[in-house]
């Protein structure tokens, strides 16, 4: 096997674990946010005459909601699908070219073959066209 072919693989799964880590923390920063809103409001509702409390719980609420467009404008989730399917066509074609099957059963091209699919492969994804 070509010594490019496993550093394809590795790049595209460490990129997909990087866009799944960044998508969970997004979620995790909405959900405190979220939380954090209601506490306010709980607060303002013991506290009827704490009017200032009203207008820290929509400024709150007002940060999350913008924090939310602009987080979901980055796709971390589209890329993370994209990026872990890409890793998994190439972990495919590794084991088709290991098992000398499907494209790769002539012995004499096989490698020119494998690094023709991981080039296809890795053009789809940056290309997003896989998923």
């Amino acid at each position: 096997m070509c010594s490019s072919d496993l550093p394809a693989f590795r790049d595209l799964d460490n990129e997909a674990l990087q866009s799944q880590n960044l998508y969970r923390w997004m979620y995790i920063i909405l959900i405190l946010g979220g939380a954090l809103v209601t506490i306010v409001a709980i607060l303002q509702i013991a506290f009827f005459n704490a009017s200032w409390i009203a207008l820290i719980g929509s400024a709150i609420a007002t940060i999350l909601a913008v924090a939310t467009a602009f987080l979901q404008s980055f796709r971390y989730q589209e890329r993370y699908f994209n990026t872990r399917l890409g890793a998994e066509r190439l972990r495919s074609e590794y084991f088709l070219f290991l098992s000398s099957s499907g494209l790769y059963a002539n012995t004499q091209d096989r490698m020119q073959k494998l690094e023709q699919r991981i080039l296809d492969i890795k053009r789809e994804v940056k290309g997003g066209g896989i998923a």
